[in-house]
Formats: structure tokens, C-alpha cells, sequence
């Protein structure tokens, strides 16, 4: 009898559980994997898209910039680029966040994701990733474009790295809650609408704080998304309006808080199993 349960069920028994050991690689993998796939899947969109739109905004911006020096002594162009590549970063990582439980939960399918053996942890860890990672694949190929017409410096690889995984850390996770709270696609566009556009557009990413006015100054110091974009030019210029350490600080704590909220949303099964 012993013999027969340890190479596994015989006639008339029940199937074993399956063991994944003390952490599950292959579920997350297969969820990691499926979400960035989308994202490949519709390159058109994600990957041809994004770069240019950046390219229009630079031509706008660069245009209404002209030949002006921005901080650091760089070119206009020069420090639009960062800013064009962190915007894209944002949000495609958050279109991939809140657009993969939209969906599933419009098509009745997140019952799958909620069935399969992974604890909270692990898929909370799963989506993160792909958001994450969507996001990077994003500015990728929107800085493969733009520094084909700008050549734009890189003074701090490990700056630029840190700051490009926190910003899409951070709007990966905003978008994982966005997709928790709404039931349709409705809800998604005010979303996008109504938080993530604005936060990039009052975030430095096409203009140097420096010049605006003392209360436009003090709400850009609000929104962390100023330091992700601050950071990330930083890593290709070598000069930022804020201390790229208080900007680390800031981004590890917002996206240490973010994570939790998914997590305990994702513990709770709020509107993920009505």
C-alpha cells in the first residue's frame, strides 16, 4: 500500500495533490508570462504605438522649445527624451494592471486565476512583474526611436535602472488597483482619464519645475511620479531638480504601500469573487 501511494494513485484512489514545494515557480511564471504576452501579442498598440505618440510629443514640444538649455546645460530635446520614455513607462504599466482583471472579469474568466494553486503572495508577485515588465518593454522601444533623432547622454546606468523599475513598479500597482475597483471598461477610462494622464502631465516630464510658479512648484513636489521621472533623467544627464536620494525614498515608500493595498485587496477577494 505504502509502495503504491508513493508512485502515485492506483485503481479505486484519489489523485494526490501535486506539490510545487514551498513556492509556486511554475503558476507564477505561467501568469507572468500570459500578461506579458498580451502585451506582445499586441505590438501594434504597445510596442509601435507608444513610441510614436513620443515622437509627436517631441516634435510639439521640441518645437516650442527650440534651441532653449534646460538644467544640467543639456539641450531642450535632450531633456524631453526621459520624460517622453517615463511617461510611456507609466502607462503602459498601467494599462497592462488594469487592463488584465478588466478583462478577465468581463469575459467571466478571473475564476481561473483565482482557482489555480497560488497563494496571495504569489499572485500578487505575478501581476506586479508583468505590469512591471510591460511597462519596460514600452520604453524600450519608445527610447530605441527617440535616440535615433536625439542623441541623449547616460551618465547613471544604476539611477536610470532603479528609477524606470520604480516608476513602472508604481503605475503597475496603481493599475492592479484600478482593475480591482471597476467592473468595466467605463471605469478604466476615468481612471486613465482622470488620474494617470494628469499626474504625468503635472510631473516635470515636459518642462523644468524651476519655472513655474511657487504653488505649481508645490504640487509637482506631491506627486511621486515627479521623482520617478527626476530620478530616470537624472540616470541619462547626471542633473535633477530633487535629490535623487529623497526621490528613492519617496518611490520605495509609495510602492512598498501600493503592493500591500493589492495584496490585502487580493487577500480579500474584493470584487474579484462576486
Amino acid at each position: 500500500m505504502s509502495l503504491s501511494a508513493g508512485r502515485g494513485p492506483g485503481p479505486g484512489q484519489a489523485p494526490l495533490p501535486r506539490r510545487f514545494g514551498r513556492v509556486n515557480w511554475i503558476g507564477m511564471w505561467a501568469l507572468y508570462r500570459r500578461d506579458v504576452w498580451r502585451v506582445i501579442k499586441h505590438y501594434r498598440d504597445n510596442l509601435l504605438g507608444a513610441p510614436v505618440a513620443a515622437l509627436l510629443y517631441l516634435v510639439a514640444f521640441g518645437l516650442a522649445g527650440g534651441s532653449a538649455t534646460a538644467p544640467g546645460g543639456v539641450s531642450f530635446a535632450q531633456f524631453l527624451v526621459p520624460g517622453l520614455v517615463m511617461v510611456g513607462i507609466c502607462q503602459q504599466a498601467f494599462r497592462t494592471g488594469a487592463g488584465s482583471l478588466i478583462f478577465d472579469k468581463m469575459e467571466g474568466i478571473i475564476a481561473d486565476q483565482l482557482m489555480a494553486p497560488l497563494t496571495t503572495a504569489e499572485r500578487t508577485f505575478a501581476y506586479t512583474a508583468a505590469t512591471t515588465s510591460s511597462g519596460l518593454l514600452s520604453g524600450a522601444a519608445i527610447l530605441a526611436l527617440l535616440a535615433l533623432l536625439v542623441p541623449v547622454p547616460l551618465s547613471m546606468p544604476a539611477a536610470l535602472l532603479f528609477f524606470a523599475v520604480a516608476g513602472s513598479l508604481l503605475h503597475g500597482l496603481l493599475g492592479l488597483l484600478a482593475g480591482v475597483v471597476s467592473v468595466k471598461w467605463d471605469h478604466f477610462a476615468a481612471w486613465f482619464g482622470f488620474v494617470v494622464i494628469p499626474v504625468s502631465f503635472l510631473s516635470g516630464a515636459f518642462y523644468p519645475i524651476a519655472n513655474l510658479p511657487a504653488v505649481g512648484q508645490a504640487v509637482v513636489a506631491w506627486n511621486p511620479v515627479f521623482y520617478a521621472i527626476d530620478g530616470f533623467r537624472y540616470g541619462f544627464t547626471g542633473s535633477s531638480e530633487a535629490a535623487p536620494a529623497l526621490g528613492v525614498a519617496i518611490l520605495l515608500a509609495v510602492d512598498t504601500a501600493l503592493f500591500v493595498a493589492v495584496y490585502l485587496l487580493f487577500a480579500s477577494g474584493y470584487k474579484l469573487k462576486a
